[in-house]
């Protein structure tokens, strides 16, 4: 049967809902901080845990399981993503990702780096370090909403060698044409980091047809996956290459648990000649576990309905009830996801948050030094959820 966009807004989710536990007492809106994970997931590690401490997690079964378990989560992260599973390094989170990315090249002090204005601190504060250890020179810019591609173009000069960014940003909820700007990037051989922790699992897009340098991912947020587990993306054509340099390098950079022939005592090892060169080993495989039936509950989900088709029509329900509002600035632009940001003309962001928590249970987000609040609209909130917040919003002087 298909289903036309008005049934994809109003279908009843409730056999979905069911399999997320904190969803029975609260309403969620804060899946770009943290999601929450789905009941198989939570057995998931469980699972595994029970059967390392069964079998003992040096034993040859424990061991044999850790390997696969760790092995089979990164298949599913990029049949998840499209992608192949050489392109795939295993993190614990976004801004692991970020920095293997940036202080995997040679900087000097000639070298700008572009990034924007509206940049999490999990960009912004490796950036400020590599600016204090090279001398690096940061251009920090503005993004027109109604032309980025122009906004990055403009700026690009001959001293910039790599760009930094959000796929979508964290504080406004403006998602960017990211394989247009890549591209341009390209064509003047600029590195392109990008940040996409508010994006993956959010909006849909296909990392190889973009395909930047470096996409760091977390497990935590929209992918519903546990904290401590995350990805980072590294261009096929970017392996065995070097620069990237690996800046933390252990015995997973280059071997397997069943193979000490990949160095010897004459500093001489054998790389991997694929993403997992930037992984050092200390995984916890049981949380990958997790996160692998985190992406195989999603992808359930999605053969019943579109997934990120319902997110933008719930985000999209939500703008317009917003912009009903005298009392409301919006602040996301057209271009969005799942993240709504907007401003209240008299009352303080924090405020807003803690009275929709405290009197509402009722859970969003601020941003401080924005002075807005935002929600992260996912596949399993409800249009009934947006009018019981639009409500209470209706409501705030």
């Amino acid at each position: 049967m298909t289903i036309v966009k008005n049934d994809l807004l109003n279908i009843d989710i409730k056999d979905i809902r069911a399999h997320f536990p904190s969803l029975k007492e609260i309403t969620y809106f804060n899946s770009g901080w943290t999601g929450p994970m789905p009941s198989s997931a939570i057995l998931a590690i469980q699972d595994s845990i029970n059967y390392q401490a069964k079998v003992g997690p040096s034993s040859k079964d424990g061991v044999k399981a850790q390997i696969q378990e760790v092995v089979k989560a990164k298949s599913k992260i990029a049949e998840y993503f499209f992608t192949q599973t050489e392109n795939i390094c295993l993190t614990t989170n976004t801004t692991l990702g970020i920095n293997l990315a940036l202080n995997g090249y040679d900087w000097s002090d000639k070298d700008e780096i572009l990034t924007t204005k509206e940049e999490h601190a999990s960009v912004l504060i490796p950036l400020y370090n590599l600016k204090e250890r090279f001398g690096i020179k940061i251009k920090l810019i503005d993004v027109d909403c109604s032309d980025p591609i122009k906004s990055f173009a403009k700026n690009i000069s001959k001293q910039t060698k790599a760009a930094v960014f959000c796929h979508l940003f964290w504080t406004n909820g403006n998602l960017l044409p990211l394989n247009e700007i890549v591209r341009i990037l390209r064509q003047h051989e600029i590195i392109s980091i990008i940040d996409g922790a508010q994006s993956a699992g959010a909006a849909s897009f296909l990392i190889d047809d973009a395909v930047p340098d470096f996409y760091a991912v977390p497990g935590q947020k929209w992918l519903l996956g546990p904290v401590g587990t995350g990805f980072l993306y590294i261009r096929k054509e970017l392996h065995g290459k070097r620069p990237p340099w690996p800046i933390i390098v252990g015995y997973e950079s280059a071997g397997d648990a069943s193979d000490d022939s990949c160095y010897d005592l004459n500093c001489n090892w054998s790389a991997k000649k694929h993403a997992g060169l930037f992984e050092f080993g200390g995984l916890n495989n049981s949380l990958f576990t997790g996160l692998r039936e985190s992406l195989d509950f999603a992808s359930s989900v999605n053969k019943k309905i579109n997934i990120y088709e319902r997110i933008k029509l719930l985000s999209q329900y939500f703008i317009n009830g917003l912009k009903e509002m005298k009392s409301v600035e919006v602040i996301t632009s057209n271009q969005y996801a799942g993240l709504v940001a907007w401003k209240h003309k008299s009352t303080s962001s924090s405020k807003v948050v803690h009275d929709l928590w405290h009197d509402h249970k009722i859970l969003i987000r601020e941003i401080e030094n924005f002075n807005y609040c935002r929600a992260s609209l996912h596949f399993f909130n409800t249009k009934d959820e947006i009018d019981k917040l639009l409500s209470v919003l209706k409501d705030i002087r």
